[in-house]
């Protein structure tokens, strides 16, 4: 708020002048023609009137600025709880989101130790299957070693026998 301060001309009465009416200037640049007066406090009266207009301009400034204020303060509020609620949603989805990934974050886990339990059993089935696959294969082994013990017995047998055919038929031609 910018005040000019008003330019004033003495009264020509105080000095017993004979000059024309005076002219008195008020704040906003407005020139208001003065006329001789016999009152003594007529300059007090002007000078009254004119604070008068100053205090009502500076009550009308301070009422728009208040008014201004009421205005930013409430749109500040209207923002603010916005804001707020905009807030309270976020946390509230975000509440839900992380229940959500915990919820999924267990069920992930439960699965990954019944995977873990499930790959181990399976890895002990495997053992003993290998297990008795060796097993098998070393019974196999013994039993090919029985078989072959047993082809070379029967073949020294076959060649004893046959032995003993030809020294009967050598026997009988004698």
């Amino acid at each position: 708020m910018e005040f000019q301060h008003s330019k004033k001309q003495l009264n020509p009465d105080l000095f017993n002048s004979q000059s024309a009416p005076m002219e008195v200037k008020s704040h906003q640049g407005r020139v208001f023609p003065m006329e001789k007066q016999s009152n003594p406090f007529g300059d007090h009266e002007l000078k009254l009137a004119e604070a008068r207009r100053d205090i009502k301009i500076l009550s009308d400034h301070l009422s728009k600025a208040l008014s201004k204020f009421d205005e930013f303060s409430k749109s500040t509020t209207m923002r603010m709880d916005r804001m707020q609620n905009l807030i309270q949603q976020s946390e509230l989805k975000n509440d839900i989101l992380k229940s959500d990934l915990m919820e999924k974050t267990q069920n992930l886990n439960q699965k990954l130790t019944e995977r873990r339990t499930l790959d181990l059993k399976t890895q002990d089935l495997i053992d003993r299957h290998n297990q008795l696959i060796k097993g098998y294969e070393a019974r196999l082994q013994s039993l090919i070693k029985i078989i072959n013990e047993k082809d070379h017995q029967i073949l020294q047998a076959q060649a004893t026998l046959n032995g003993a055919k030809m020294e009967i038929a050598r026997l009988k031609r004698l």
